[in-house]
């Protein structure tokens, strides 16, 4: 009896280790259209052959890493998340991924707009890739984003001077965006105009 409460004790306390160990997901919300909290790593030995495996457990993968950090940049808005400055020693074979979710309480579409530099990345939204550098892909899309959790994920090989950064806007349907080119009377695009829509 006795050698079953132990036995029960240490698996319960496995457990809590476990848990108090992993690593969760941050939580980031469409009232601010700069994606401000991530689970940034750094691998370099990532064989993108098992991506489909990151995008199917996150979680796991998150917490089999060693060089990971959490990045909160609160209420900053338009700043880049600059992995150099986050880990050190990058190489040919360094490779980012960044794991992050946004909460909504209903099913909705929004616009996606990323950036990137020294990366050839690639998003998954929800376990389906929605962009994808090595293709081609436009960095402006529209996803689908369903009631609940909705999982982000970034893979990006790290390349150029090796100097990898990324900022991610997601807009909701609260919000608009209107795009154009500002000329003058000899119709020539005037560089750095500044622009203000006025209405009810």
């Amino acid at each position: 009896m006795n050698k079953n409460i132990f036995l029960s004790t240490i698996v319960f306390s496995f457990s809590l280790v476990s848990v108090l160990l992993s690593e969760e997901i941050p939580v980031n919300s469409l009232n601010s259209t700069t994606l401000n909290r991530w689970i940034v790593i750094k691998d370099d030995k990532l064989d993108h052959n098992h991506v489909n495996q990151i995008v199917s457990d996150p979680t796991k993968y998150i917490n089999d890493s060693d060089e990971k950090l959490s990045v909160d940049l609160g209420s900053q808005k338009d700043i880049p998340i600059q992995v150099y400055q986050l880990f050190k020693n990058f190489s040919y074979t360094s490779s980012i991924v960044a794991i992050t979710s946004i909460v909504l309480a209903q099913d909705q579409d929004a616009g996606l707009i990323f950036y990137d530099f020294d990366l050839d990345a690639s998003i998954y939204v929800n376990k389906k890739l929605v962009m994808s550098e090595q293709k081609g892909d436009k960095n402006e899309l529209k996803v689908q984003l369903k009631k609940g959790k909705n999982i982000i994920i970034l893979v990006g090989s790290v390349i150029g001077e090796r100097n990898p950064s990324f900022i991610t806007f997601f807009y909701g349907s609260q919000r608009g965006e209107i795009t154009g080119t500002i000329r003058d009377k000899n119709n020539k695009p005037v560089p750095f105009a500044t622009v203000f829509l006025m209405g009810e």
